[in-house]
């Protein structure tokens, strides 16, 4: 809800989110070429679907759903990377304010 009210350009939610950002940053080239290669057949899994479970193949489901599915049980609602990047300024301003009194605590020599 926090990326909808500010207009920062990205959100880097999760640390899947983070290691493909970094991965494109890095070695945009490998990674598609990884990706191309192992992505579809990743989606894949040998779990049956629920008998009840309607799908939206040919038409849409009836309801209002959300954003639910078999990973509710492994969502939070709170995460502490989404708190640091949203108050980043101010921990940048803490590491600097430590690493200044750890170099004036320091002897010299």
């Amino acid at each position: 809800m926090n990326a909808a009210f500010h207009p920062r350009r990205e959100w880097w939610v999760g640390w899947p989110a983070v290691q493909a950002i970094l991965g494109t940053r890095i070695v945009p080239g490998w990674l598609d070429r990884l990706l191309a290669r192992r992505a579809y057949e990743g989606q894949f899994t040998d779990e049956p679907l629920p008998p009840w479970r309607r799908d939206n193949l040919y038409e849409p489901v009836p309801g209002d759903h959300g954003a639910h599915g078999r990973f509710d049980a492994r969502a939070r609602p709170a995460s502490w990377q989404s708190l640091l990047d949203r108050h980043r300024g101010l921990l940048a301003l803490g590491a600097t304010m430590a690493a200044c009194l750890w170099m004036m605590r320091r002897p010299r020599r």
